[in-house]
């Protein structure tokens, strides 16, 4: 098995945390600072710059150094990873320059390494730098990522457990990490199993996705927002519940379009195959297009034919399902 154990904080000059995957990149980043703050780096200044940026207020920060010796650590993240094209590639290669024993820099880059290593500026500036890729975990990786994350919480968790946790969660670190963090507040047993995540889970949430499923199954237009709501206010995360509406609406289609899909619910296949023959096919595939639009707006990304909230995304999609139906 893959180690995904947390190596200790090694605080350098100057760090390039560039990647994917949020979770490791907001937990390098935290346990930079919490070592930083341990070593009297006690001035902290944050940027966020684009290629259209002015980059005086990073210059001004770096040679604005205390009289009363105090250190300092930046904090600079290029939000669409490109610097521009002369006067980000030079404050950055400066900064790279000036880093030293009481002056330390984190840059934040998003995007995959590999496109960074082929561009000139990032070439200039990497000799000075510890870099950390925060790449995704692999499918293939995630249920060893799952227990040993559980195992850093001081539990075991059966194999059905992780397997149901990197299910739900569609492989997002994010979510996988807070429901791993939920179950060590919520139990003290030493090995969990799929029936204690399932009660846990139960006991927890006043709405629970299954609920929104039925909700929408039966055309309940008014339960259905009700629940969206609900799951928004109990900081509830998207991919953790998507993948049970996607496998609904994949199943609707397949049935309106003639196929027999495997759903091992009689009572589920039943609500299934009614709203699959009560919606056109052309509203069912709109539904999935939106539902995929949920899933990138979750994730960050835009997209411009959308309402850009995840949340009011999903409660149109679900709600164009319980319109009034042939």
């Amino acid at each position: 098995m893959a180690n995904f154990t947390r190596p200790p904080v090694q605080l350098n000059p100057l760090t390039i945390i560039v990647g994917e995957e949020d979770l490791i990149a907001i937990e390098t980043q935290d346990a930079i600072r919490g070592e930083a703050a341990k070593r009297g780096f006690t001035e902290r200044v944050s940027f966020n710059f684009d290629g259209n940026s002015d980059y005086s207020p990073l210059l001004l920060s770096m040679g604005d150094m205390s009289l009363f010796g105090e250190k300092k650590l930046i904090e600079v993240r290029l939000m669409t990873g490109n610097p521009g094209l002369k006067k980000g590639p030079e404050a950055l290669l400066e900064m790279a320059q000036s880093v030293g024993d009481d002056l330390i820099a984190v840059l934040t880059l998003p995007g995959a390494l590999w496109e960074y290593q082929k561009k000139a500026w990032f070439k200039k500036i990497t000799p000075y730098a510890k870099i950390v890729n925060a790449a995704p975990v692999s499918r293939s990786a995630l249920p060893g990522w799952i227990k040993q994350r559980a195992l850093q919480n001081g539990q075991k968790l059966s194999n059905d457990a992780v397997n149901f946790i990197a299910a739900s969660t569609e492989g997002n670190l994010l979510a996988c990490a807070q429901e791993i963090n939920k179950l060590a507040l919520l139990s003290d047993k030493e090995v969990i199993d799929y029936s204690d995540l399932v009660d846990a889970i139960s006991d927890t949430s006043r709405f629970s996705p299954p609920d929104l499923s039925d909700a929408i199954l039966a055309g309940d237009a008014p339960r259905v927002s009700k629940i969206i709501d609900g799951l928004k206010g109990e900081n509830v995360q998207i991919p953790a519940f998507l993948w049970m509406l996607n496998d609904d609406i994949r199943n609707m289609i397949a049935i309106n379009r003639g196929a027999n899909p495997y759903i091992p619910f009689p009572t589920k296949k039943a609500q299934l195959t009614r709203l699959a023959h009560a919606v056109p096919l052309s509203r069912l595939e709109t539904v999935a297009q939106r539902y995929s639009n949920v899933e990138r707006l979750s994730k960050g990304f835009k997209i411009s034919s959308s309402i850009e909230d995840a949340w009011q995304e999903l409660k149109a999609a679900a709600l164009l399902l319980c319109i009034k139906r042939k």
